[in-house]
């Protein structure tokens, strides 16, 4: 009987406790609600009031950066499908491909079923001056184990990647080899290039072909040397292919289109609610 008691005390101190919570949690959004309504605060400020809110007084310590990575895609997804927001880490990946190279130990993988498969060694690269081979498995990484569960794919770029002259281990299982081939390898710059394909569609009619992947500080200098190397083909027409093109800097893609329009031609203009029209010739 004491026993069934002190169960039923329990549950009640429980259900108090919950309750309790309840209704702090509930009147804390109250007064700041209140307090939205009467400042009158624009939209931004009554974020920052609430964040500022949650921050000081919410009751358990919560990660504000990891919230606002939540919200902020969120609210640009309400402007256009064209806007988005990317953490820094994101921002600082794409950067590195924009700017021609970055460094790290020059591969290409993916993963499959758990396991990082090597698909191929970028010529000249880190880990081709090493010995690493397309069809190799990375197992560990700075005796890490990277194999036989889910690891994300920027996880494992992470731990590949790193500043020029620092080192990586991994150790990688290679078919006919019985136990793990283990390389230390020396992060490098690794060039990253605009230029997919370069090449004469039709000697017979003069049809020279281009593909751009992305607008970045080198695809200028990489169109201009494969111009040249199409004109000494007999080149006569162009045909120049975005499809499969990410964007990237807006100056880039004038540089380009420069090469191919009169001179004074209006290339492409700028207008915002906040800002003048801005022309680029």
């Amino acid at each position: 009987m004491k026993t069934l008691k002190t169960i039923v005390k329990i549950l009640f101190l429980l259900t108090m406790g919950f309750f309790l919570g309840t209704q702090v949690m509930i009147g804390f959004i109250k007064r700041h609600k209140v307090q939205f309504e009467r400042t009158g605060s624009l939209g931004s400020q009554k974020v920052e009031t609430l964040i500022k809110a949650i921050d000081r007084k919410y009751v358990d310590v919560v990660d504000m950066d990891s919230i606002m990575d939540r919200i902020l895609p969120t609210i640009l997804e309400e402007l256009d499908p064209h806007s988005a927001y990317y953490p820094a880490e994101e921002t600082q990946e794409s950067n590195d491909e924009l700017h021609g190279s970055f460094s790290g130990i020059g591969i290409q993988f993916s993963v499959q079923d758990d396991t990082v498969r090597v698909n191929s060694v970028i010529h000249g690269g880190p880990s081709e001056k090493v010995g690493v081979l397309a069809g190799d498995r990375i197992v560990l990484i700075n005796d890490s184990l990277f194999a036989g569960k889910k690891i994300p794919s920027n996880e494992i770029v992470k731990n590949l990647k790193g500043p020029k002259g620092t080192t990586v281990k991994i150790s990688v299982k290679r078919n006919g080899e019985p136990n793990l081939v283990d390389f230390s390898i020396e992060r490098g710059d690794i060039p990253v290039k605009s230029v997919d394909a370069a090449y004469m569609i039709s000697q017979k009619d003069g049809i020279g072909y281009i593909m751009i992947n992305k607008f970045g500080e080198t695809t200028f200098a990489e169109m201009l040397t494969s111009l040249a190397e199409l004109s000494s083909k007999g080149m006569k027409k162009l045909i120049i292919d975005l499809r499969s093109n990410t964007g990237g800097y807006l100056g880039a893609a004038i540089q380009m289109v420069n090469q191919f329009l009169p001179k004074n031609d209006l290339i492409v203009y700028t207008q915002g609610a906040h800002n003048p029209p801005s022309r680029l010739w």
